[in-house]
């Protein structure tokens, strides 16, 4: 009995020994599972930033990186907006642009176009090109951006010199610009023949002198004019005769501007002078000669003539101081008018009664 208490005893110590160990091996197989299966957040996060560095230098495409696994720091920082380049950098360049846009449809040189520079609202500068004073090419007004680098058209020659190098532009096959469209285009014009005032009235001094030598420069008023450019001339206050208005283009290009210079250029054009009668004696001669035929006893020194402007001709008429002296006194022979061309008019009836008689011949005087 005692020797099978013992082994009892000692049978049960050795299960309890036994338990414990297979108990033991299985807290720590379980302990040991957990702790390699648990992610800590610190590898989460470089899990997720390692995903997206493998996304970036592949291209797979997947979700974003989490901003929320970036320090705090990396959260605050905001992005810098990367700042629009300059594409024009000096006038130079601005007027270098342009050329290089006319010259698709005509040469021309660089120191013709000039510009100047003006800040916008938005502190950006913005050219303004333009013909310099010695251009020979009328190309209008343009303005281009120094960030945007297009030049835009900014009135009506501007406009119609784009639409004809946009047509040039255009034309890949033959690179010809439009001859419709040219049309609108100022021409080219040669170094300025009249360069200042007096150089424009004797621009039409020579023209009516061919009809009018005895004409003076003097006699002949220039103006600038504003509107169309080069000069307007017309008859001084002091000239006798009017001339009528005449417009001289830089290039020397003479224009009638009234029918009163359309009649001097009609005149001239036709090679047919009427400038007959050029002063007061030949007027006076020219009454004389038609009337004293009734009148033989009439002295040429009894009638006087003055310049009518109005009407461009000579006034002819008696004296008065012949009319009333005593002895011979000479009678009224009314109020004549003769033009340059040597046309005679009566004017009043006492001219007309003499004119009949004129007209009938001596022996019905």
């Amino acid at each position: 009995m005692k020797i099978m208490s013992q082994f009892t005893e000692f049978y049960k110590a050795k299960v309890f020994l036994l338990l414990f160990v297979l108990s033991l091996i299985f807290v720590m197989s379980c302990g040991g599972d957990e702790e390699e299966g648990e992610a800590t957040p610190d590898n989460a996060q470089e899990a997720a930033y390692q995903a997206a560095l493998e996304r970036a230098k592949t291209g797979a495409s997947g979700d974003t990186l989490d901003t929320s696994a970036t320090s705090s720091s990396s959260q605050n920082t905001q992005p810098t907006p990367t700042p629009q380049p300059i594409l024009i950098n000096s006038r130079e360049e601005a007027q270098l642009l342009l050329w290089q846009h006319l010259t698709t449809c005509r040469r021309m040189d660089t120191p013709e176009i000039t510009s100047h520079m003006l800040e916008n609202n938005s502190g950006e500068k913005e050219y303004h090109l333009y013909p310099s004073t010695t251009a020979k090419n009328e190309f209008g007004v343009w303005k281009i951006n120094e960030k945007v680098g297009t030049l835009i058209p900014q009135n009506a020659i501007a406009t119609s010199w784009d639409e004809w190098v946009t047509s040039g532009l255009e034309d890949t096959v033959a690179k010809k610009c439009d001859s419709i469209l040219e049309k609108n285009i100022p021409s080219q014009f040669v170094d300025p023949i009249v360069k200042q005032d007096r150089d424009a009235a004797v621009i039409v001094w020579t023209y009516l002198s061919k009809c009018y030598p005895d004409l003076e420069t003097n006699y002949l008023t220039p103006n600038p004019n504003a509107a169309e450019g080069g000069f307007v001339v017309k008859s001084s206050a002091n000239s006798k005769t009017d001339h009528g208005l005449w417009n001289v283009k830089v290039d020397g290009t003479l224009t009638p501007m009234n029918p009163k210079a359309q009649e001097r250029d009609s005149e001239i054009t036709s090679g047919q002078c009427k400038n007959l009668i050029k002063s007061e004696t030949e007027a006076i001669s020219a009454i004389w000669a038609y009337i004293v035929k009734c009148n033989p006893l009439l002295d040429i020194n009894d009638l006087d003539a003055n310049w009518d402007p109005k009407e461009d001709d000579w006034v002819v008429i008696t004296k008065k101081t012949a009319q009333i002296r005593l002895q011979n006194p000479e009678p009224d022979h009314g109020i004549w008018r003769v033009s340059r061309d040597a046309q005679i008019t009566a004017d009043n009836v006492t001219a007309q009664t003499e004119k009949i008689r004129a007209d009938q011949g001596t022996e019905k005087c």
